[in-house]
């Protein structure tokens, strides 16, 4: 009975290790999810799961695709804008940091920040 009792002990033992092992996972924010601009709160980018890009300034919406390039990259294809969006998304790859709740896409001239929507 004693025996038992330990096997069990051990068993319940080993399987909490593993759910708290399991739950303690060191994933990596990500950049899927909508923005919203801290300098300008009428301005959102969203990166959808499916590599799609909705960009909405002021309002107007722009739509592209992206891929992330590395933990610290990502290239935004962005057609059919002028003047100063084109200017904004011509660089094509930008440097970026993201936590859970910040985003800042870094370009050559300009950084953005933003702060998670959903």
């Amino acid at each position: 009975m004693k025996t038992t009792l330990k096997l069990v002990y051990i068993v319940c033992l080993a399987a909490l290790l593993i759910i708290l092992v399991a739950g303690c996972g060191s994933s990596k924010p990500s950049i899927v999810g909508k923005w919203q601009s801290k300098d300008e709160p009428n301005n959102y980018i969203e990166f959808t799961p499916g590599g799609n890009l909705i960009v909405n300034i002021g309002s107007q919406n722009i739509n592209g695709t992206y891929e992330i390039i590395s933990d610290t990259s990502v290239k935004v294809n962005v057609t059919g804008v002028t003047g100063l969006l084109a200017a904004l998304f011509s660089k094509g790859t930008w440097e970026y940091t993201v936590t859970k709740t910040d985003l800042a896409l870094i370009g050559d001239r300009l950084t953005r920040n933003f702060t998670r929507v959903k």
